[in-house]
């Protein structure tokens, strides 16, 4: 073996080696994405549903949402749902996009039903930014909008 040929074949096992590992972390990463992603989609039906019961499923137990109006635990949490559902009708919610950053999933999402009161349509957009341990939010920073009425 001649050393160019050598040095190729460290080179090469060097490669495999590192990058290996480097390729597993990103997959880990990957799946650690996937699994937040699909905690997010059930807690969205969670919300179409108003099913508060699976919240433990989604929601780790120090939970803090940080809205405009102040921090909420999760019994806070359960009142907006509940809050959410009664002045809304037959919601339904669709996640539009989302972007994953180690434990920090950004979700943009648009919502639509029909207001309690007047059954008008409402369609409201969003953006949550959920941080994730274990498999779960424990901390959440939403912000939705009402789209205005056609004129």
């Amino acid at each position: 073996m001649t050393s160019q040929t050598f040095r190729t074949a460290i080179t090469l096992g060097l490669v495999l080696v590192l990058g290996g590992s480097a390729f597993a972390h990103a997959d880990s990463r990957s799946d650690v994405a996937a699994r937040n992603r699909a905690t997010f989609a059930l807690a969205v039906t969670i919300w179409e549903s108003g099913d508060v019961a699976r919240l433990a499923d989604v929601i780790g137990d120090h939970y803090v949402g940080h809205t405009a109006a102040g921090d909420r635990d999760l019994a806070g949490l359960r009142a907006r749902i509940a809050a959410f559902r009664a002045g809304l009708l037959e919601p339904r919610l669709t996640i539009i996009d989302q972007l994953s950053d180690g434990d920090r999933l950004a979700t943009r999402l648009r919502a639509e039903g029909r207001d309690a009161a007047t059954g008008a349509p409402v369609i409201m957009v969003g953006l949550n930014i959920s941080r994730f341990e274990q498999g779960r939010v424990v901390e959440e920073w939403p912000v939705w909008e009402r789209v205005p009425a056609a004129r």
